[in-house]
């Protein structure tokens, strides 16, 4: 059973904050948001997983989950995020359309980045609200997202881990 994350706060949170995420890395001698800007910014990525912890059950089918990934439909799996360096959170849809009218790309909202906190806040053109990620990791290829929700009454962590792609 796939559940469409995508039509929920959730999923369209997930993909955001691990597009911003991708632009948080570190360079010594420098201000940490340059650093971003320089190392992250403008380039494209792709998701490689979302896990859930603790476990819990998803879809509801008694078999507790970690791997939400397996829980994204195929229109979504394509799909790379983009921060630009003016600050835009740009999705580039895939080859495989959620919609008959989905444009390749779309403008999805705009991200900022505390060093101070190592926190990515992003603010969603087509909801009121704004949400804010963790960085746990940020590699020149690699960048690992964290943030804490509530699934069916169970709070959790999920992380999101994103590749550059090719």
């Amino acid at each position: 059973m796939k559940i469409n994350l995508k039509n929920g706060n959730v999923w369209t949170m997930m993909v955001g904050l691990a597009v911003i995420a991708a632009l948080l890395a570190c360079t010594s001698g420098r201000s940490q948001q340059a650093a971003v800007a320089e190392s992250f910014a403008d380039k494209r990525w792709q998701l490689k997983s979302m896990t859930v912890s603790p476990a819990i059950d998803i879809d509801k089918d008694g078999v507790l989950d970690t791997d939400m990934l397996q829980f994204q439909d195929e229109c979504d799996a394509d799909d790379i995020t983009i921060f630009r360096s003016d600050h835009q959170l740009i999705i580039e849809h895939g080859r495989i359309p959620c919609n008959d009218d989905e444009e390749a790309e779309e403008e999805k909202g705009e991200w900022q980045y505390d060093p101070a906190k190592k926190t990515l806040t992003i603010t969603h053109y087509d909801s009121d609200k704004i949400e804010e990620v963790q960085v746990a990791e940020s590699q020149a290829t690699r960048l690992k997202l964290t943030f804490q929700t509530v699934f069916h009454g169970t709070p959790c962590t999920v992380t999101i881990e994103q590749v550059l792609s090719k």
